[in-house]
């Protein structure tokens, strides 16, 4: 796969375009799973998967992710999220892919 030269628009709504030379079909890497922020969904900020856990109450061995805007969705009422990858604790208000509870 090599990396495709992206045009202007292009650049807006994709992260990357990979070609293959031989067969010329395209991976396509959007925004999202590059930039978790960018995502509808919850995601891990950290590693970007969308295989979270909610958690009721933080847990004090797992670190938790200090960014100011997670720090006010705790405020405004958002689940604790957990990631089982990477093992980070968030607060996130977007609606998650596949709901467990720890």
């Amino acid at each position: 796969m090599v990396q495709k030269r992206l045009t202007l628009c292009e650049r807006l709504q994709y992260a990357r375009i990979e070609e293959c030379p031989q067969c010329e079909c395209q991976r396509i890497q959007a925004y999202a799973d590059r930039y978790p922020v960018f995502s509808f969904s919850a995601r891990c900020p950290k590693c970007g998967t969308p295989d979270l856990r909610v958690r009721r109450t933080l847990d004090h061995i797992d670190p938790l992710y200090r960014n100011p805007i997670s720090l006010i969705q705790k405020y405004l009422g958002a689940a604790v999220l957990y990631c089982v990858d990477c093992r980070l604790q968030f607060y996130d208000l977007r609606p998650r892919r596949g709901r467990r509870r720890l």
